[in-house]
């Protein structure tokens, strides 16, 4: 789905990670009277995470909370770094997330821990707009080559 690199604030005292609008908008949905609700994902270690999600009107900002903390914690995120969201092709109802180190942003190879590192490619995907906006890119994923 999308991308960040992550600033200073992300992974500091404020425990919150900031979507931009039109990601959030489009990938994470809230509803009319939702105040916020909670997003499950799986990381690359099939391991499960929940985070809060919802909307901070005093900064006009989403933003993941509860459970952001603990994430970076046990990744051992610093700025710079990037974060990964992804929905599988194959399992369009689960969330997935993962992360790189930054000096890996730019060149993403296998054993990246990202869900579905390996499978990054540089334009042979799903692209559905037109390219990065505020540091954030799209991410492309090539389907899975099989064996016969």
């Amino acid at each position: 789905m999308f991308e960040k690199p992550l600033t200073p604030s992300d992974v500091g005292k404020l425990n919150r990670l900031v979507i931009p609008k039109q990601h959030a908008e489009k990938y994470f949905p809230l509803g009319g009277g939702d105040s916020g609700l909670l997003l499950s994902f799986e990381d690359e270690s099939g391991k499960s995470w929940r985070f809060r999600y919802s909307y901070w009107n005093s900064s006009q900002s989403y933003v993941l909370t509860k459970g952001w903390s603990r994430y970076v914690k046990e990744k051992r995120l610093d700025a710079g770094d990037v974060v990964l969201f992804e929905r599988r092709r194959s399992h369009t109802d689960r969330l997935f997330i993962g992360w790189r180190r930054r000096s890996a942003a730019a060149t993403p190879s296998a054993h990246d821990s990202g869900p579905g590192a390996a499978q990054v490619s540089g334009g042979a995907g799903e692209s559905s707009g037109s390219g990065s906006a505020g540091g954030w890119t799209r991410m492309f994923y090539s389907a899975p080559h099989h064996n016969k």
